[in-house]
């Protein structure tokens, strides 16, 4: 729905959500120092970049600069359609030996 992650918009089977973060490095095309991309065709990363919730896998399906913006990455990634609900689950990035995680909420129907 385009709004943050929170306890009151959770996370639910099956939903594509977009990380934002800096740090991941190379992208292909590589483009020009400070430069801003545009909407369209976006840089993607190089590395590999994973997504977990929990212990489960998330389908990533991109992992780009962000349009109009300098140094920002964004992620876009999908939950799988059958999850383990509940009030404290890990939404964790790896990108090669680098780790991150934020907490979030995640419910079933």
């Amino acid at each position: 729905n385009g709004e943050p992650l929170n306890f009151t918009n959770p996370i639910h089977p099956g939903t594509e959500i977009t990380i934002y973060l800096t740090g991941l490095g190379l992208t292909s095309p590589l483009p020009p120092l400070g430069d801003v991309p545009a909407s369209g065709v976006l840089p993607s990363v190089t590395g590999n970049v994973t997504v977990k919730l929990g212990s489960v896998n998330m389908f990533v399906t991109s992992v780009t600069l962000t349009p109009n913006q300098v140094g920002v990455y964004q992620i876009k990634a999908t939950a799988p359609g059958k999850l383990t609900p509940g009030r404290d689950v890990a939404l964790t990035v790896q990108a090669g030996t680098v780790t991150a995680s934020y907490t979030v909420r995640v419910v079933s129907p």
